[in-house]
């Protein structure tokens, strides 16, 4: 595979070739909307050369406009493994798709996800401390 400078990847002719049909196997887990959405921020991704191969094969850099990219790697099984803060609560991101519409593995990747992990679900950051939304103790120095 050719890279041009900087690890971007060339344009890929199946980068057009994805559809929403691709992702039916989200069907359970995703509405026909949310399937909309990660196809639309894949293209995206593809097409803005937000999207370069790491150092290792299986492992890629996808820029969301954070501070640095998520680093995904891809395995042969068609799981992929994202360092995204929610990856391990949603276990499919549209990080995903980019590589899945390049190496023309969507299919894989879609049935490699399994379901939606409820039991991780949080609305808390996972950083917040274990006392977060509790009461707080008032030092007594403080108290008048």
């Amino acid at each position: 595979m050719h890279l041009r400078r900087n690890n971007k990847l060339p344009p890929s002719a199946s980068q057009s070739a994805c559809d929403l049909s691709d992702l039916s196997g989200l069907d359970g887990n995703f509405s026909k909307e949310g399937q909309a959405g990660l196809l639309e921020k894949a293209k995206t991704v593809l097409n803005d050369d937000q999207f370069r191969q790491g150092f290792k094969d299986s492992v890629y850099f996808v820029d969301s406009g954070g501070p640095l990219p998520h680093r995904v790697q891809y395995l042969r099984s068609g799981k992929c493994r994202c360092n995204c803060n929610f990856f391990g609560q949603n276990n499919f991101y549209h990080h995903f798709l980019p590589i899945g519409i390049h190496l023309s593995c969507v299919a894989n990747i879609v049935k490699a996800y399994g379901v939606l992990n409820l039991s991780t679900i949080s609305v808390a950051p996972q950083n917040a401390p274990k006392n977060a939304g509790g009461k707080s103790a008032i030092p007594e120095a403080i108290v008048t």
